[in-house]
């Protein structure tokens, strides 16, 4: 059993630490843990929103940053997204190493959960961030995917859940919260 999905198998609160940019703080704010909770009697989520505008690994990934925005909340799970890495692995590579030296927190990776207008061209930085998960052993998610199936199979156009070209709206941020709840409970 993976980390992450040990974390939520023990009943009690268990704190969540969202790391990121402004993408992940919508992540935050979309009251996902709620939804969880509902299938996991006895456990409680207590989400820590650790993101800034543009926040990346490279900037977490400082030792002072590291301890700011990380350690000093001692998670239980560490999830690390959002579009401000510019599709470079390695500082998040290089974060998640830093993190298992100072923290036995589990970890899950998130791809950016929309198709931006700076990524409307093809790239890999999904397929790549998905073999870093499974090099460094952690969990992974990715939101950009699951965001474009359920997009396209909802009927609306994308602005439709879109506040502007790279957050989410109200509405979008329901969904990112029903996949996020698939996500952690479909092989409970």
């Amino acid at each position: 059993m993976p980390g992450w999905q040990k974390t939520l198998a023990v009943c009690g609160t268990r704190r969540f630490v969202l790391l990121g940019d402004s993408v992940v703080n919508d992540i935050s704010n979309s009251l996902f843990e709620l939804l969880i909770q509902r299938h996991y009697p006895g456990l409680k989520i207590e989400v820590v929103s650790s993101t800034r505008s543009g926040g990346n690994c490279t900037y977490y990934g400082q030792q002072q940053h590291l301890s700011r925005h990380i350690l000093q909340y001692n998670p239980d799970l560490l999830v690390i997204g959002g579009i401000s890495h510019g599709g470079d692995t390695e500082p998040i590579k290089n974060l998640v190493e830093k993190v298992r030296r100072q923290s036995k927190t589990s970890i899950l990776l998130l791809t950016g959960a929309f198709v931006t207008p700076e990524r409307k061209k093809s790239s890999d930085y999904p397929l790549r961030l998905r073999e870093l998960a499974e090099k460094q052993d952690t969990g992974f998610l990715d939101t950009e995917k699951a965001w474009s199936d359920y997009v396209a199979r909802s009927n609306y156009p994308p602005e439709y859940f879109m506040r502007d070209t790279h957050h989410a709206n109200e509405r979008g941020k329901q969904v990112i919260a029903r996949l996020l709840e698939k996500f952690f409970t479909e092989n409970q």
